[in-house]
């Protein structure tokens, strides 16, 4: 049975279906409908097997102070993920801001990365709001955290226009700039409710991170369940 994305939406429920998205993936693997589908599979992937290479060691993280530098030449790509489109500033002036930024979070990073969707409520809020009112991108929206997120934690969706009109929840202002912390904090605690109430998708989840990044121990969650509501 087929179901609607922007159907779950209208009805503030989340509608998965774990065989649709399978071919969704097998389908954006080779490009179809769109080229990009492919790139940013691909992109994205190589991204998170490099933190998985680094983080396999408790100690390590890719913003530690040997592993900072590679990691920022790595995240350049997110200018390729449009993330840096519509600053108010020119490119050079923008990753400057990027870079304070991702310095200022170092040692809420290496707190945060313990903890997947699955325990998402039992994040301090503390580690959470200091990083929400970090500034990484002028002017700052929901999207220039959380894409940044989706990419160094992988337990965020990343809040881009297009997810923001097709998940459930986004009720109201949907605007980038209506997002608060409490008001992301609500719905990712609604994803993290429902990836612990259903069994076969974090199962599926876990064995396509392994299939994909050869690691079913650190599984990006959100980035899954981005990829539902983004890909063509």
């Amino acid at each position: 049975m087929i179901i609607s994305e922007r159907r779950g939406r209208k009805s503030g429920e989340i509608r998965f279906d774990i065989q649709r998205f399978r071919n969704k993936w097998s389908l954006a693997k080779e490009g179809k409908p769109l080229p990009k589908n492919r790139n940013s599979l691909a992109e994205f992937g190589s991204f998170w097997k490099y933190k998985l290479s680094v983080e396999s060691l408790p100690s390590s993280h890719i913003l530690d102070s040997r592993h900072f530098d590679e990691t920022l030449q790595r995240l350049k790509i997110l200018k390729k993920w449009q993330y840096f489109r519509n600053s108010d500033v020119p490119f050079e002036e923008a990753w400057e801001i990027f870079v304070k930024g991702l310095q200022k979070i170092v040692p809420l990073y290496n707190e945060l990365r313990k903890y997947s969707l699955l325990k998402f409520k039992s994040i301090p809020e503390d580690i959470l709001k200091e990083i929400w009112e970090t500034p990484f991108k002028s002017p700052q929206t929901v999207m220039s955290v959380c894409k940044l997120f989706m990419f160094i934690w992988g337990q965020t969706l990343a809040f881009d226009s297009q997810i923001r009109e097709n998940i459930p929840f986004a009720f109201g202002d949907n605007h980038a700039y209506a997002y608060t912390l409490e008001k992301w904090q609500n719905i990712m605690g609604k994803y993290s409710d429902y990836l612990n109430s259903r069994r076969d998708i974090k199962e599926s989840f876990d064995n396509l991170a392994l299939q994909e990044y050869g690691n079913d121990k650190i599984v990006p969650y959100g980035r899954f369940f981005d990829f539902w509501y983004w890909a063509e």
